[in-house]
């Protein structure tokens, strides 16, 4: 488990190093609060999603439950890999339509969709880590 939980904080802390780079560079002096702002409203469910899945694997830590957590930490990964693949295609699909664009008009869709990702490699991150903390106990 230990292994996991590294690969997945270098994972959390390069996608956190994208999201900073893009945002010092193509939106300086934007508020934090425009990554959840402006999401779309499917990428608003996939950070609620990603959420309710963190707390049921913090439950988890809780009874010390290492196959719950387990559960949880993997399907908070993969809310936030599928809500980053979402984000990424309406980023595509607004190229599509207007034609060609630079990177920087592209660069607020892909701070949204690394965002998307972040937050599920944080939620994983965060339960592996607690429960990692304070020892497996239930295994079933």
């Amino acid at each position: 488990m230990t292994r996991l939980l590294i690969l997945i904080a270098v994972a959390f802390v390069v996608v956190s190093g994208a999201i900073g780079w893009m945002w010092q560079a193509y939106t300086p002096g934007a508020p934090l609060s425009y990554v959840f702002l402006g999401l779309t409203p499917v990428l608003k469910f996939f950070v609620i999603a990603i959420a309710i899945l963190t707390g049921d694997g913090l439950i988890g830590c809780m009874r010390r439950d290492e196959v719950r957590v387990r559960r949880a930490s993997i399907v908070t990964m993969a809310v936030g890999g599928v809500g980053a693949i979402y984000g990424e295609a309406n980023t595509h699909f607004g190229v599509l339509y207007h034609g060609e664009i630079d990177f920087a008009a592209m660069a607020p869709g892909r701070i949204d969709s690394l965002a998307i990702l972040a937050l599920g490699l944080f939620g994983a991150v965060l339960v592996l880590g607690i429960l990692r903390l304070r020892g497996a106990v239930n295994r079933s």
